[in-house]
């Protein structure tokens, strides 16, 4: 499957230091790799168009490192973020907002057994979701892990275990419970939804 996720885009105007520190030693976190799956990653620099000529001529060299880890987790869980994006066509993350969920779930049982914190943007009922093999929007044939209230600015939990089947390379979204009727999404209030980091393998045995 093709998935997709940008970081920091041309629009948001970050210096190399913002992104990697003082020293460089700050990584970005670029998501999951499924197993069997691969990842592109596209990067550019640009110039600062207001400096003055007295810059002409001048370079700059660095060396990129990329550090793989084998997914976290702690006392049998994996864990994995949500965010809230942007949007189309970017799904840029919003990063430094505090508006964000860990999942920790086991990849492996009868059951899909998780636990889920997060706090949101908006007051209101939450329902998280595991989006459905189609992995997008209506969420067709997707699975309703659990639903709560939750405030802002209030970090909520959830918890449970749900029979979902087996699940290859999917989405957990958490979304506003008035916008899924019937076992479909109605509508897309993606302001308000968090959205998957990584996707997400179990296997129900």
């Amino acid at each position: 499957m093709i998935w997709w996720q940008a970081i920091y885009t041309d629009a948001d105007e970050k210096s190399i230091t913002e992104v990697y520190g003082d020293d460089g030693g700050d990584y970005v976190v670029l998501g999951m790799i499924p197993v069997g799956g691969h990842m592109k990653v596209t990067q550019s620099y640009h110039f600062n168009s207001l400096a003055g000529n007295e810059y002409q001529g001048d370079a700059m060299s660095f060396d990129i490192t990329i550090k793989g880890d084998q997914m976290a987790q702690e006392n049998g869980y994996t864990k994995v973020a949500l965010e809230n994006k942007s949007g189309a066509p970017v799904w840029d993350i919003l990063l430094g907002d505090d508006i964000e969920g860990t999942l920790n779930y086991q990849t492996k049982g009868p059951k899909f057994n998780y636990n889920f914190t997060g706090k949101v943007k908006t007051t209101g009922d939450y329902t998280l979701l595991y989006v459905g093999s189609t992995n997008n929007y209506p969420c067709v044939g997707s699975v309703m892990l659990g639903t709560d209230s939750f405030t802002v600015g209030v970090a909520k939990t959830i918890s449970g275990q749900v029979t979902t089947g087996d699940i290859t390379s999917g989405k957990i979204w958490l979304i506003p419970s008035n916008s899924y009727v019937g076992g479909v999404m109605t509508s897309w209030p993606e302001a308000n939804i968090l959205f998957e980091t990584g996707l997400i393998n179990y296997d129900q045995n």
